[in-house]
């Protein structure tokens, strides 16, 4: 038995996160296009959802997101994290995506599970995702980590496009109709007629996602 309350602590938090673990399960699902999503369930006894939106070139097992769900699941809350097309194990060709089609996976995912109550998490380019999903989608809040808003932005991934190096992004690529198709998306309409808490996370010395960026988008 427990000799002490750190024991008794530690046994219930390594009891919590086994649980959740045992009760995550994948699965395939289909887009409109026919295409496999490969996602991951963490199941709690509870209608509260979170859904988990990777960056551009990650997938659902890598930066921390696995166990961003086991503390959600820890929390009362089922958690899914999934592949957007051509990352990880879902299908489709990375270069062929856009702001859209990734808008178009995250509604596949969200409309299998169909939740009453959920809420959208999105890190760097997945928060611009779920920012731009939310007047297609009807999320109970909407959490951003480092998120890639403005469409100024685009002048990077433009200049990455150029420069044609595709070393630091493991070999994925994009062109000129991902960075059009980027420009494409307002934010400003999205933000003039949002009526839902946002909570955004991004640290000041980001030397990826400019933390001035994400200032001027909540000025804005």
């Amino acid at each position: 038995k427990p000799k002490n309350v750190v024991e008794v602590l530690e046994k219930r938090i390594k009891t919590l996160r086994d649980n959740s673990t045992n009760m995550a399960e994948k699965v395939f699902l289909t887009t409109n296009e026919g295409e496999k999503i490969s996602a991951v369930e963490h199941k709690a006894e509870s209608d509260r959802w979170l859904f988990v939106c990777h960056g551009l070139v990650s997938n659902k097992d890598r930066g921390g997101y696995e166990s961003l769900c086991e503390r959600a699941t820890d929390n009362g809350f089922n958690a899914v994290r999934f592949d957007f097309r051509g990352n990880g194990e879902s299908e489709g060709d990375f270069s062929q995506q856009t702001v859209e089609s990734k808008i178009e996976d995250l509604k596949a995912v969200v409309k299998h599970f169909s939740p009453e109550n959920y809420v959208l998490f999105g890190s760097s380019f997945g928060g611009k995702t779920a920012f731009h999903a939310i007047d297609r989608l009807n999320p109970e809040a909407l959490i951003l980590q480092k998120p890639v808003l403005l469409e100024r932005n685009s002048e990077r991934y433009e200049r990455l496009a150029e420069e044609d190096n595709w070393e630091r992004y493991g070999g994925k690529s994009w062109g000129k109709e991902f960075v059009k198709a980027f420009r494409a998306q307002d934010f400003g309409k999205i933000a003039e007629e949002i009526d839902i808490p946002v909570l955004i996370f991004h640290g000041s010395e980001d030397d990826i996602i400019d933390f001035g960026d994400t200032v001027d988008a909540v000025k804005d």
